[in-house]
């Protein structure tokens, strides 16, 4: 059964607005979406990280021998330490997403067969 709301299309979010029209041939592309270009724009950039990451070390360099800037410098590196570690885990979940974005458009050309044979 189909739902009233959207009779003619097959539905999944999982935050990907992805739509396939019943009648229409699905095919896949080379080229991104709108959707997959704004989520891979997303977050910090490798060059901007980049600069950031040669920022700190000139940073902590001015901040080299000076006794009173100890407590900022410790406080300093662990802020750097957590920026680090959110970067990694955001390029692995940069990663897992796209791996996922791909299963379901392959799991929706499937179903799109699967209710062309029924």
């Amino acid at each position: 059964p189909q739902n009233p709301k959207t009779p003619n299309f097959l539905e999944t979010d999982f935050g990907l607005n992805l739509r396939i029209h019943k009648d229409q041939k699905f095919k896949k592309t080379n080229s991104m979406t709108e959707n997959q270009e704004d989520f891979l724009s997303m977050g910090v950039d490798p060059a901007m990280y980049e600069a950031l990451e040669r920022e700190f070390k000139d940073v902590l360099a001015a901040m080299a021998g000076e006794k009173t800037m100890e407590r900022y410098r410790a406080e300093y590196e662990k802020l750097h330490r957590a920026l680090k570690t959110s970067y990694e885990s955001e390029k692995r979940l940069v990663k897992r997403c796209k791996e996922l974005q791909d299963t379901i458009v392959q799991n929706a050309t499937k179903v799109k067969a699967a209710i062309k044979l029924t």
